[in-house]
């Protein structure tokens, strides 16, 4: 027989609604219990939408004794208080990214785990694009490349002539700086308005007939 897992969800948002929840249920081996959220309202919606039980707050802790893993995707800011209930309750753990920003304060996260009951949400390290970007860097085509503050300031500085550039090269491209979810050919790049990364896979696309994947 197939041994199922009780995962408990504590955060109701886009991601949980969008990614996780769809992902648990297509799972064999997964049962979500719960979910909980701050938001009384945010977290009915999920209910209503999936079938899930919300718990209310004075529910949660004995909630959290009865699964096998929890998964935390609320703001960084309000995760300290839920990291350390499910480490004293030997739960294990998926977070959301990002997890600490700080070195000792990932240290002491870990620390409260045996390494098999802790992940992080970076799932994205196994796009194809990321993979793309690995082989490129590896081929040295560009030259070596380095993270520098001094580097990306310089960029950043040159950010409007890269908008005019892409603008006048690319006119379809506006879509994408105005920031908004629209029809076309970067609908499917969320946030596409938001990161200039992808108005250059654009402008590469274009001028090499390259396709990365998530374009």
């Amino acid at each position: 027989m197939l041994k199922k897992y009780k995962v408990g969800i504590i955060g109701a948002g886009a991601i949980v609604e969008l990614s996780h929840i769809p992902v648990l249920k297509n799972l064999e081996e997964i049962e979500i219990a719960w979910q909980y959220d701050k938001s009384v309202e945010r977290s009915a919606v999920i209910t209503k939408m999936f079938q899930v039980p919300a718990l209310k707050e004075e529910e949660l802790d004995s909630a959290i004794q009865q699964i096998d893993i929890c998964l935390l995707t609320v703001p960084y800011g309000a995760r300290k208080y839920f990291i350390e209930k499910c480490a004293s309750k030997n739960k294990s753990l998926y977070v959301e990214k990002p997890f600490a920003t700080k070195s000792d304060e990932h240290i002491n996260y870990c620390s409260l785990f045996p390494a098999y009951k802790l992940a992080v949400g970076f799932q994205r390290r196994y796009y194809k694009i990321v993979y793309d970007l690995q082989k490129i860097i590896g081929s040295r085509i560009f030259g070596s490349f380095s993270i520098k503050t001094k580097v990306i300031n310089r960029v950043m500085k040159y950010r409007p002539l890269i908008e005019i550039y892409i603008l006048t090269k690319f006119p379809k491209a506006s879509i994408a700086l105005k920031g908004k979810y629209r029809t076309g050919e970067m609908a499917n790049a969320a946030n596409a308005g938001k990161t200039y990364g992808k108005l250059i896979c654009y402008v590469v696309r274009k001028k090499y007939n390259q396709c990365l994947s998530y374009l």
